[in-house]
């Protein structure tokens, strides 16, 4: 999805392919990509277990992780990887749960801007300290603040400030244009990955 957004943007919101394909016969870009082997399964269950993992800590410190027994972690890879729905949300869904319904302690999330290669990555809680649910658009807002305009929601006394996207830049999770009003926690249980991580697309269109 950043990659076909990014393209729309570099071709002014024309028909563009998504990928530029370079063909190499040699200095394979091992910092890039996986080389493809006997063992390029395990390496990728392996990154895909961590992911979760990672999530697991931001969420609740690892306290529903750690309790997973080995056949279980097997289990939520198998049902990914042979594409079970039933097998993986097993196990998942007790991945997405809150402890003491209290909400996650952080949001796994990362931003794809089109800027740099690499995502952003940081801490961000799903209430303040006023107890009022954070947002998208605050999300947004602390990590690419061009991004976004701080406006004044008066319909919802729950969230602590407003926003709205900055003319000339498209906000997108799992391809579809998000409104910024939503709470990131909301987000975070139905809108994430497999992995757990909430995948943010943040545009700038071409001047």
């Amino acid at each position: 999805m950043a990659d076909t957004d990014r393209s729309a943007v570099r071709s002014g919101g024309g028909r563009h392919p998504a990928w530029e394909i370079k063909i190499r016969i040699s200095e394979f870009p091992a910092d890039k990509l996986i080389r493809l082997g006997t063992n390029i399964e395990e390496m990728v269950r392996s990154s895909f277990i961590h992911n979760v993992k990672e999530a697991g800590y931001l969420k609740h410190r690892g306290a529903v992780m750690m309790h997973l027994l080995p056949d279980q972690h097997a289990q939520l890879w198998r049902g990914l990887h042979r594409d079970k729905f039933d097998d993986f949300w097993k196990i998942n869904h007790r991945l997405m749960e809150h402890i003491d319904n209290a909400p996650y302690r952080c949001i796994p999330f990362r931003i794809y801007t089109g800027i740099h290669d690499r995502y952003i990555q940081k801490f961000f809680k799903p209430m303040t300290k006023e107890e009022k649910l954070t947002t998208l658009g605050q999300l947004l807002h602390q990590f690419v603040p061009d991004s976004v305009t701080e406006q004044e929601d008066l319909d919802n006394p729950d969230i602590l400030r407003s926003y709205q996207v900055t003319d000339g830049w498209k906000v997108k999770v799992h391809g579809v244009e998000t409104p910024l009003n939503t709470p990131i926690q909301w987000l975070s249980e139905h809108l994430s990955h497999a992995d757990n991580f909430l995948y943010v697309v943040v545009v700038k269109a071409a001047s």
